[in-house]
């Protein structure tokens, strides 16, 4: 994945490169496509998107205007969805983002004549998010097949430090996508571009408005244009960290302010310089030292204990007693007093004093900053810290690193949450820069055992499953299971099986396997003499989740995994196997299948199919191998197996 890492120098004009001219904003054009040219089968497509970012003045400096601008061509029904529309605003401790001019029009043929329906500004709804996010919401009016639908408005944000981000992709293809800056001298922004390698429009040249005034000084702005055309539409396959890890778009962050006075103020600096912030801190390095404090004074029975003892003690002390919300930060927005009382807090609240315990009781451990998988991953190029989201614990024991969660219940002490594997953390250490990998190497696995007997009088299959189940795989399956058993049931008799009696849980400690068993019953298809089933049932996967002929992203699986299936199939006196499963065996880089079949005796079968999926992240490269490879997989997995009765001599 290419991505540029410039600085925009407002006080130097850049001459222009790859200008082009942008597609007619006329309505006439747009009503005429019956298709999108690059990518016939869209239901939709955007016949432009354009944002355009200039700074304004308040009563004690500058806002941030930003202005959008889209128009879709609706061609079939599945994309009335567009017609949706949601604007994100934030909301600060004294300040937040407003809305306005705010305009909706859909444009649409009622036989040779061009109509349009503008939107009631009375159908605008404001909804809040949580404590630092709210929407303004509306639909588009009078959608039809052939609509074309236009919408503008105008953000106010007294937020200077993130310029508004741009995606140029989304999941329609888009005709032409601009992103227009208006910048003046105060505010030095870096910016990454995502996704490819150049803009098909860029320009820089200094505004032909008048000049602006801005205390002493006289300035013009600085224009910048970026411009991408013909983008195809982002196909969210299978296997993907995040979709803003993939998408292409543009991201700023705030480098330098300079002063009327000529003092300029490094803004984006150096990574050992935001871990000192951090330490800083009231939320991080201050919340840290106070629950030092606290463990010092409630925590004393650990002294004489390993490392590893009080490690386990503090975790599984805060599962105990302390409730996560739900919410990911890496920040403790709740004070000491308020979190103990509640007994609930975000993440940072938990794990930060956590580490605080574990500090005060002599434990080597620093707090590592991470993004967790559903924010997208992090770059180090440049320091930005709003690319974190959440906080973990770095441990090192006999020399040893661990990284350790606090937060979820369903998790032993030596497996993070899914969700946070994601490349990798930022080890908050004011001494030096350091990195940490968060992915796993260790294969999750899971085993699933069939004991049947095939009974022809009723064309069923009876018997026992017994399932196991290790690592990630059995915290998703023991988490489904205790939130909501009914659901887990349900899931299971959803693989062709009627359940005889209860699920059986016979290992369901964190620290453990999640074993279950349980008796079931199966239908078998049957043609005249022969019945037809098979061996695993419905239990492996279907479908090769693999479906695009090449891949542009990496494939990510989260973790290794092993995956096995056995069935002991016991067949009665005066039935034969008229037909057995294909064998197949196959090894490669990237992961490893054997489909076996072995025949004991006249009556009883032992059919065996295993496969392993060696890492948790495969390059792009290796996507034509995996989509052959899980062909395979599915085909040999769903085989069927053929009995009939025996022919009488």
């Amino acid at each position: 994945m290419r991505k540029l890492f410039l600085t925009l120098i407002i006080l130097t004009a850049i001459f222009i490169t790859n200008a082009q001219t942008p597609p007619e904003e006329n309505h006439d054009s747009g009503m005429r496509l019956t298709q999108c040219s690059f990518e016939p089968k869209a239901p939709a497509v955007v016949i432009f998107d354009k944002g355009k970012v200039s700074f304004v003045r308040n009563d004690a400096g500058f806002d941030i205007k930003y202005t959008r601008h889209k128009r879709v061509k609706i061609f079939k029904e599945s994309a009335f969805d567009q017609g949706e529309v949601e604007i994100p605003l934030y909301i600060g401790e004294s300040e937040m983002e407003t809305v306005k001019d705010i305009s909706a029009t859909t444009y649409y043929f009622n036989g040779s004549t061009l109509e349009q329906t503008q939107l009631d500004q009375e159908q605008i709804f404001k909804e809040p998010v949580n404590k630092h996010w709210y929407m303004k919401k509306f639909a588009m009016p009078d959608l039809k097949e052939g609509c074309i639908i236009d919408y503008s408005y105008t953000v106010y944000s007294p937020f200077l430090f993130n310029l508004p981000d741009w995606e140029f992709q989304n999941d329609l293809p888009t005709i032409y996508s601009e992103y227009k800056t208006y910048m003046i001298p105060f505010y030095s922004y870096t910016y990454r571009a995502q996704g490819f390698s150049s803009f098909d429009v860029y320009e820089s040249q200094e505004s032909k408005g008048m000049e602006r005034q801005f205390m002493n000084l006289s300035f013009k702005d600085l224009e910048y244009t970026f411009g991408m055309k013909n983008i195809p539409s982002f196909t969210d396959e299978s296997f993907i960290s995040s979709r803003s890890d993939y998408v292409k778009k543009i991201d700023f962050q705030l480098s330098e302010i300079n002063y009327p006075s000529g003092y300029s103020q490094k803004v984006l600096t150096t990574w050992p310089a935001l871990a000192k912030d951090f330490m800083d801190h009231e939320w991080f390095g201050k919340y840290i030292k106070k629950s030092e404090k606290l463990g010092s004074k409630n925590f004393s029975s650990l002294a004489g204990k390993t490392d590893m003892e009080k490690i386990e003690a503090v975790v599984q002390h805060m599962k105990l007693n302390y409730k996560h919300n739900g919410r990911n930060d890496k920040w403790a927005l709740k004070s000491i007093k308020e979190f103990t009382s509640q007994k609930t807090g975000n993440s940072a609240n938990i794990n930060l004093m956590a580490l605080g315990i574990l500090k005060s009781q002599g434990v080597n451990c620093r707090p590592v900053i991470i993004s967790t998988r559903d924010h997208g991953k992090v770059y180090n190029d440049f320091p930005f810290a709003d690319v974190f989201n959440d906080v973990l614990i770095l441990a090192t024991v006999d020399n040893e690193t661990m990284l350790i969660d606090a937060t979820d219940p369903y998790c032993p002490t030596n497996i993070i949450p899914a969700n946070c594997c994601n490349g990798k953390g930022f080890v908050v250490d004011e001494e030096k820069e350091q990195w940490v990998n968060i992915y796993n190497t260790s294969p999750s696995k899971n085993s699933t055992i069939l004991v049947y007997n095939f009974n022809p009088e009723q064309a069923i299959l009876e018997g026992k499953a017994t399932v196991n189940a290790t690592g990630h795989i059995a915290i998703d399956k023991r988490k489904s299971f205790t939130k909501d058993e009914e659901k887990f049931v349900n899931s299971i008799k959803a693989e062709g099986l009627d359940l005889e009696g209860e699920i059986a849980i016979t290992s369901n400690e964190t620290d453990q396997n999640f074993n279950f068993e349980f008796d079931f019953t199966s239908h078998v298809d049957q043609i005249e003499d022969q019945y037809i089933f098979s061996p695993f049932i419905k239990f492996p996967i279907k479908e090769n989740p693999f479906k695009q002929n090449k891949r542009d992203y990496s494939i990510d699986f989260v973790y290794p995994s092993f995956k096995l299936y056995q069935a002991h199939i016991n067949v009665p006196e005066g039935y034969e196997i008229e037909k057995m499963p294909d064998l197949f065996s196959k090894v490669t880089k990237n992961a490893s299948f054997e489909f076996k079949a072995i025949k004991q005796n006249s009556n009883t079968i032992v059919i065996s199919g295993n496969y392993l999926i060696k890492k948790a992240i495969y390059p792009a490269e290796a996507y034509r191998d995996l989509k052959i490879f899980y062909k395979n997989l599915t085909e040999k997995l769903n085989q069927s197996i053929v009995i009939r009765k025996e022919e009488q001599i």
